[in-house]
């Protein structure tokens, strides 16, 4: 693939911690989403970082409640979810849509049926496929139920 940042590096980007919020000093990636100063050796985060902190101590969640407790915008939660570094959980009451037949998706783009044929096409990457839920979407779930979504690794 190309050296052309993803939409998803670019926004993550804008929101990456350049200097330490404590001490100002100069921070080293630890992990994804994670920054450690080299200074004081005190965490900051970004986006994903604050997201998938969340969702590991919170459990899956809806992503306004993510939005508003994170600070982090649900249009790029949203993104976090088109290119699969978070998931919503079987049995949801949402569900993103394919973008070329608006199939349910658990995380990605595209359903590997409509994917096959573009990504064979060179048309897109292979991130933004997704996964069909095994279970329809659920309509009885308390409004507060609705939409949880966890970072794909972890499943409570």
């Amino acid at each position: 693939m190309s050296n052309i940042p993803s939409r998803l590096e670019q926004v993550l980007s804008l929101n990456k911690p350049i200097k330490c919020p404590y001490c100002g000093g100069k921070l080293f990636q630890e992990a994804t989403g994670y920054f450690r100063c080299h200074d004081c050796n005190e965490v900051t985060l970004d986006d994903y970082g604050k997201v998938r902190e969340f969702l590991e101590q919170n459990g899956p969640t809806p992503y306004p409640v993510i939005s508003n407790v994170t600070g982090v915008k649900m249009s790029t939660i949203t993104m976090l979810l088109e290119h699969g570094k978070l998931e919503i959980p079987n049995g949801s009451s949402y569900y993103l849509q394919c973008k070329s037949c608006g199939c349910s998706l658990r995380y990605g783009q595209y359903c590997s049926s409509c994917a096959k044929d573009a990504f064979n096409r060179n048309m897109i990457n292979v991130e933004v496929i997704g996964q069909k839920p095994s279970q329809p979407p659920k309509t009885d779930l308390n409004p507060e139920m609705k939409g949880k979504m966890h970072y794909i690794g972890k499943r409570r």
